[in-house]
């Protein structure tokens, strides 16, 4: 007895479209030896600006990033009081059969959710085995973009709904054509107008930082912001360039976005973004909240207050991250303010969730370290 398909019949005529159109190209991809070379990027690139933020996301502070298959801890998401929720097909997920399965077939659910959302599908090299196509594994990200485009109600329809995506490990201008030509497809399949999805590009390898003002342009139509993600910059970063290296890096415990090499990735992605008007989003911190105590199991939200007034002052739009305050939201400033607004004890930053429940707490730069006037929260050179 054969296993019942893991996409619908609407889903799966989308996947087939997809696939006959860029599966040849996806296997091209593979081949493509990005480990020490940087990817080709053009010299020159007109002005462009890139696609509108969602409305549904800017007034984004904190998005909670779930596993797709974890059915519990979605549902438990949906009603935490996040701005958003992340479903997540990439590195959280592992793909077996059972997992994409009721990954797939919870979609309509999370669709129906009152909350914004947002979803990572697979990068475009991983295979789908459980999927096949002219006889091949599937392409796992072309998938997982069908699954999401066509469940519910169908966008089709104009009742539809769908997340907004992210697009992860994307390193070449050639990977960044493929999803464009995926996102044109799917939309013409479903007759949508040009432009009407939307994404966000993950840049979170040495060669996509190069290439990212580039991958902004050709994903333009679709792309309104830029994502950083340290742990896969820090592993590519090594890749690329690690034999060119004169010293170590630091054990993973030092890797913090406080050295000179993660502030400059950092900031080279926000300036692109200020300059295309794009939304710059900050990295995801590991850190799952608990509702028992509102504050993340194992660790203090120490470890990520530091980042905030870093974060403030380079410019990025939205935190990504799990850190949840006393108030029992989580937590960072809606648009922080540039420059900083002045306060008497110097450049100031304050979290409006926690001014509203808990009085005001204001972050104040003085001998280049950051301090809380209110509840003298740890230090930290930044």
């Amino acid at each position: 007895m054969s296993a019942a398909p893991l996409l619908s019949p609407a889903a799966r005529a989308l996947a087939e479209r997809l696939h006959a159109a860029l599966a040849d190209r996806c296997a091209q991809l593979d081949g493509a030896d990005l480990a020490h070379t940087a990817p080709a990027v053009p010299e020159f690139l007109p002005e462009y600006r890139a696609a509108p933020v969602p409305a549904d996301l800017r007034p984004g502070r904190a998005e909670l990033i779930v596993e797709a298959s974890d059915l519990h801890a979605l549902r438990a998401a949906l009603t935490s009081g996040a701005d958003a929720v992340v479903i997540d097909f990439d590195d959280t997920f592992s793909p077996t059969r059972a997992n994409v399965a009721a990954a797939y077939g919870a979609l309509p659910e999370w669709l129906a959710a009152p909350v914004p959302l947002l979803a990572r599908p697979r990068a475009l090299y991983a295979l789908e085995s459980h999927e096949p196509f002219g006889g091949q594994p599937g392409r796992a990200a072309l998938c997982d973009l069908a699954a999401l485009l066509t469940a519910g109600a169908g966008l089709t329809a104009g009742a539809g709904r769908a997340p907004h995506l992210y697009l992860p490990k994307l390193e070449s201008v050639a990977q960044a054509q493929v999803w464009a030509d995926a996102l044109a497809l799917t939309e013409a399949h479903l007759g949508l107008g040009r432009g009407t999805l939307r994404v966000c590009l993950q840049v979170e390898t040495f060669p996509g930082l190069l290439a990212a003002d580039a991958l902004l342009f050709t994903l333009r139509d679709w792309a309104f912001g830029l994502n950083a993600g340290r742990w896969d910059y820090v592993f590519s970063l090594v890749k690329t360039v690690g034999a060119d290296l004169d010293r170590p890096v630091p054990p993973r415990a030092g890797l913090g976005m406080d050295l000179d090499a993660m502030q400059a990735y950092a900031q080279a992605l926000a300036d692109v973004c200020r300059a295309r008007g794009a939304q710059a989003v900050g990295g995801t911190a590991a850190v799952a909240p608990d509702p028992a105590t509102r504050g993340p199991r194992g660790l203090p939200c120490g470890p990520t207050r530091p980042a905030r007034p870093r974060r403030a002052s380079r410019g990025p739009g939205r935190a990504c991250r799990n850190c949840w305050t006393p108030c029992g939201r989580a937590c960072a400033p809606r648009r922080p303010p540039r420059p900083p607004c002045r306060s008497r004890a110097g450049d100031c930053w304050t979290c409006p969730t926690l001014a509203r429940s808990t009085g005001p707490r204001c972050w104040t730069r003085q001998a280049s370290r950051w301090t809380c006037s209110a509840r003298g929260w740890p230090d930290r050179a930044s």
